[in-house]
């Protein structure tokens, strides 16, 4: 097992899932997700992937803008905890909804890659910044 750019690895997976929520690219996340991954979302949903995915390709949960920032990255074997804050718009009804919050995914060494095997978002309320929330 390799690790020596598993932070640049890690890194380029994060750009890659924010590109692929905003494109609806689900091809690009099922390479990136374990079968087994879990996904809980700002509401408090848990979702499997197969759930996940059918969100995402049906575009019940379409986003059109999604921002990634402060992310930390912590390398603990052959696992990688990322924390960071979000921002997204995405299509709530007949409107756009922005929301802003925190993350937390962890990544797992599988095989020969790293794939994402748990999402937790929490949304953080506009009116409070989330700078003020730290």
């Amino acid at each position: 097992m390799q690790f020596s750019n598993a932070r640049n690895e890690i890194e380029a997976l994060e750009a890659l899932r924010a590109q692929a929520l905003i494109d609806g690219n689900v091809s690009a996340l099922l390479a990136i997700t374990a079968p087994d991954y879990i996904h809980v979302d700002i509401q408090g949903q848990r979702r499997s992937r197969a759930d996940f995915i059918r969100s995402i390709e049906t575009r019940e949960v379409a986003i059109s803008a999604y921002q990634v920032r402060d992310n930390e990255i912590s390398l603990l074997g052959d696992a990688a905890l990322v924390i960071g804050q979000f921002s997204n718009q995405r299509k709530d009804g007949d409107g756009m909804l922005w929301t802003q919050g925190r993350h937390v995914r962890v990544y797992a060494w599988r095989g020969d890659s790293w794939v994402n095997v748990l999402h937790q978002g929490t949304s953080v309320p506009s009116d409070l910044s989330i700078t003020e929330a730290s």
